[in-house]
């Protein structure tokens, strides 16, 4: 295996700092796990393949995942984006879900699964300036999404999706959007952010 990636591009320093001074684009996750529930019974079988209450997971919302095992410790976790009323699509919680439901293990639930993990991308803005740089390469006002909450929007004439997300107490963003789309959508969002310090 041999890592391609610069490990630096200004810095670690400059780098570090960009999450409180501008903001930084981050690509890194790519490949993300990324698997859609759907069907009538999503929510439920959703439930009960994790701790997470479903309650008030109205479609735009995102919720944090967590999957325990049958003595309560953490097996998995990560996000699920309820973006559509029959349709949840959750990143990180490969492989438990989609064996969950191949196997019925919690029960035969109206669901349907399918895994677009390499046909998605997602990147990641985060920093006190990451909204300008998101409303420059997007071309609209984005200050509507709160916390949690994400919406369609477009880049470079392509469909994504701006999710707001911060996790360390900073002003963050993702990036959502087909795998073919991705270099025209990162390259919009990387020229948006030079003026604005952007690493």
């Amino acid at each position: 295996f041999v890592n391609v990636s610069p490990y630096e591009f200004t810095g670690w320093r400059d780098e570090t700092r960009s999450w409180k001074t501008t903001c930084y684009l981050h690509a890194g996750l790519n490949p993300t796990d990324t698997y859609v529930v759907k069907g009538p019974d999503a929510l439920d079988f959703l439930a009960r393949a994790t701790v997470t209450n479903m309650d008030n997971f109205e479609v735009g919302r995102i919720k944090h995942g967590v999957c325990c095992d049958s003595r309560g410790r953490v097996v998995v976790d990560g996000v699920m984006m309820r973006t559509a009323e029959d349709e949840v699509t959750t990143y990180w919680l490969m492989p438990l879900v989609d064996f969950a439901l191949a196997t019925k293990r919690y029960g035969d639930y109206d669901v349907t699964g399918e895994v677009l993990t390499g046909k998605v991308y997602l990147f990641q803005i985060g920093g006190p300036t990451s909204i300008d740089v998101l409303e420059r390469a997007c071309g609209e006002d984005l200050r509507d999404i709160g916390h949690l909450r994400f919406r369609a929007s477009s880049i470079a004439g392509h469909a994504v999706r701006i999710c707001r997300v911060g996790m360390a107490g900073t002003l963050a963003y993702e990036v959502h959007g087909p795998i073919e789309d991705a270099i025209d959508v990162y390259q919009a969002i990387w020229e948006a952010g030079q003026p604005l310090g952007m690493r």
